[in-house]
């Protein structure tokens, strides 16, 4: 299942507004769970029908789960594009292990022959499965957390610790992923300046050729018109 379908309310399908914990463990948009209430006439779980007789708590580790969410969307589109290779102008469809490196068909066939490779999907995919397990122990420890059930100071500082590993694995997470975008665009772009750097080398080699061979004509002509008038006129 893919990382939004699990930020994704069970009652209106989209990305949870203001979700809310209930007693059974399910989560849904605060305004989802009440119109439901108020049209089913009941304060039942809509995934599992188990009664909900204490009010909903605010799930704020989901809250904030998908608020981080939106903005890596939004940062990543701005980000990335097109997603199209800066060297070989192709879609950027693979991820090269071995580089750490989004890469296109062409960058497999030449410089990342020899590395492990797979789909950019499949990457993408894996690091949001690591995320996805980061959030888990978090969801299991919320609602005693916050309907005040876990009084004993022991199991507090346990439970204490338990969300700051999950948020320190998170924040870990998307670093990495920084580090990986920041690392591609620096690459990319240093292979375009070499490019450039090697295509204007070849040109100026080329300009230079030029011109010494026209200097060593022009200095023939010149030679020849030092010549007596009946040798100048018999070399033209």
């Amino acid at each position: 299942m893919a990382l939004e379908d699990e930020l994704s309310c069970p009652v209106c399908t989209e990305l949870f507004s203001d979700p809310v914990l209930l007693s059974c463990g399910h989560s849904f948009c605060r305004r989802c769970i009440n119109d439901h209430w108020t049209s089913s006439r009941s304060r039942n779980c809509p995934v599992c029908r188990q009664a909900s007789p204490q009010p909903p708590v605010s799930n704020l580790s989901l809250r904030n789960t998908c608020e981080s969410y939106l903005r890596e969307q939004s940062t990543r589109k701005e980000r990335d594009g097109g997603q199209e290779c800066q060297i070989h102008g192709e879609k950027i469809e693979l991820f090269c292990q071995t580089d750490e490196q989004a890469i296109c068909v062409t960058c497999k066939k030449n410089e990342h022959r020899f590395h492990k490779t797979q789909t950019l999907q499949q990457a993408v995919r894996q690091r949001k499965e690591k995320l996805k397990a980061a959030l888990r122990p978090a969801e299991k420890t919320l609602w005693s957390l916050q309907n005040g059930a876990a009084q004993d100071a022991k199991i507090s500082n346990y439970n204490q610790s338990q969300v700051q590993q999950t948020e320190r694995k998170i924040r870990e997470e998307f670093k990495k992923l920084h580090r990986f975008l920041k690392k591609e665009e620096e690459s990319r772009i240093a292979a375009l300046n070499e490019e450039e750097k090697e295509k204007k080398g070849k040109m100026e080699k080329r300009t230079k050729g030029r011109v010494r061979s026209l200097s060593d004509r022009l200095r023939e002509v010149e030679e020849g018109m030092k010549d007596d008038d009946v040798t100048f006129l018999q070399t033209l």
